[in-house]
């Protein structure tokens, strides 16, 4: 797969949207319903490329094909090391290696961007986002059982943690 990696411009969000509104539909995000442009511009504008940016993956097509994210884990001070990642790939794109090398992307860049633990809160029926962030060697720090109640159901919800320390 022929991929090259840059940082995110508000120019990209529809792409940014039109991925993450897939995974919304089989039920891997936080979200019942697909969003627009509109709903994710603030959402955007809150991520910075010096500190917590969003890298998009750019296909041999110019085409963006996936996307990494990082955000403060939480708004305490104690917690500005610590950063959340998130990861999306098209439909299309998946089973190809690209969650895989965005992680190393965010594993490769944290540091720069002043992160010294990264941790990524999965839903626990979602076998292959575990399944990538184990490879990368991130650990299970915790299972938060029925914390999320999506489609009518509660699910429980993995956290999972990397640190350079």
């Amino acid at each position: 797969m022929d991929i090259h990696f840059r940082y995110a411009t508000e120019d990209d969000l529809e792409a940014i949207v039109e991925i993450y509104n897939q995974a919304v539909m089989q039920g891997f995000t936080s979200h019942e319903q697909s969003l627009s442009v509109e709903d994710r511009v603030d959402w955007f504008r809150k991520h910075s490329n010096k500190t917590r940016p969003i890298w998009v993956a750019i296909g041999s097509n110019q085409d963006i094909c996936g996307w990494v994210s990082v955000r403060d884990y939480y708004g305490n001070p104690a917690y500005r090391h610590t950063a959340e990642v998130s990861v999306y790939v098209s439909t299309e794109n998946r089973g190809q290696g690209l969650g895989s090398a965005l992680v190393d992307l965010v594993i490769e860049n944290a540091r720069s961007k002043d992160i010294l633990t990264l941790i990524a809160v999965i839903y626990a029926d979602n076998l292959p986002s575990i399944k990538l962030f184990e490879n990368k060697r991130f650990e299970r720090w915790g299972l938060m059982p029925s914390v999320t109640h999506l489609f009518g159901q509660t699910k429980d919800v993995v956290l999972m943690g990397y640190s350079y320390d």
